[in-house]
């Protein structure tokens, strides 16, 4: 008698235990299907071409700059600024591949930048309409200032020149030139940059992966999805035992 009730206190446990195993996974089964369901639609859904924006979350991963803007005015209140290889025109991002800019300024069919040793033009737009490598040019360009009749004058080791836009062609300039500098831009237009920055590098598809996979929540994510792996398999042994007991029951 001794022996059966021990033997029915044992699988009572083994239910016990399943059930409240099931209870407990119960939740991160759920949260697994939804993020995988999402997952297996990224293409469909364009979750891979959805920056994230809520500030909390680009702050846990740490979206910051790696360095801090540099803004130029380009007159009538535009702003042309670099942010570690990246290009915003007015705060909205125009080019990816940017190399760092000395100045700019306002040219009849848009802007030129001095990026790096040549120039790149841009439209009214910010769309890239051409890059001039220093070879094209008298030589390597060191600095931008408006010049008369809107053309901007370059500063070169051969000397001032004249840039005639749409033309890779310049003219010496010997007269004296006001440089463009680095300049701080208006607050909304820094602001705008920021946020354009961090929401760009961090996608809705970046976040669902390392939610799936717990690595969102730091070192200990991955162990506990484990532990949830593990607690599965054993919610999978109970249930067969709960089931074979069952059964062996029923045929009794």
């Amino acid at each position: 008698m001794t022996r059966r009730r021990h033997h029915k206190s044992r699988w009572r446990s083994v239910y016990i235990w399943h059930r409240y195993l099931g209870l407990g996974t119960a939740a991160v089964i759920v949260f697994l299907a939804a993020t995988g369901l999402l997952l297996n639609h990224t293409d469909r859904l364009g979750l891979d071409e959805r920056p994230v924006s809520a500030a909390w979350l680009l702050d846990w991963y740490g979206m910051e700059p790696r360095s801090a803007p540099v803004s130029y005015a380009l007159g009538n209140g535009r702003w042309i600024t670099w942010l570690d290889g990246r290009l915003f025109l007015d705060g909205r991002q125009v080019a990816r591949d940017a190399a760092p800019i000395k100045g700019g300024a306002a040219i009849r069919s848009g802007f030129v930048l001095v990026e790096g040793d040549g120039l790149r033009v841009l439209d009214e737009s910010g769309a890239t309409v051409e890059k001039i490598p220093s070879a094209a040019l008298p030589g390597r360009v060191d600095a931008i200032a408006g010049g008369p009749d809107g053309r901007p004058i370059l500063a070169t080791r051969r000397g001032n020149f004249l840039y005639e836009d749409g033309s890779a062609q310049a003219e010496p300039y010997a007269e004296e030139a006001d440089w463009v500098r680095p300049a701080a831009a208006p607050a909304p237009v820094t602001q705008a940059v920021l946020a354009a920055y961090r929401g760009d590098g961090l996608s809705l598809e970046r976040v669902l992966l390392d939610l799936h996979s717990g690595r969102l929540f730091g070192h200990w994510g991955p162990l506990a999805m484990d532990a949830a792996a593990v607690l599965f398999f054993i919610l999978a042994g109970t249930g067969l035992i709960n089931w074979a007991r069952s059964r062996r029951r029923s045929r009794q």
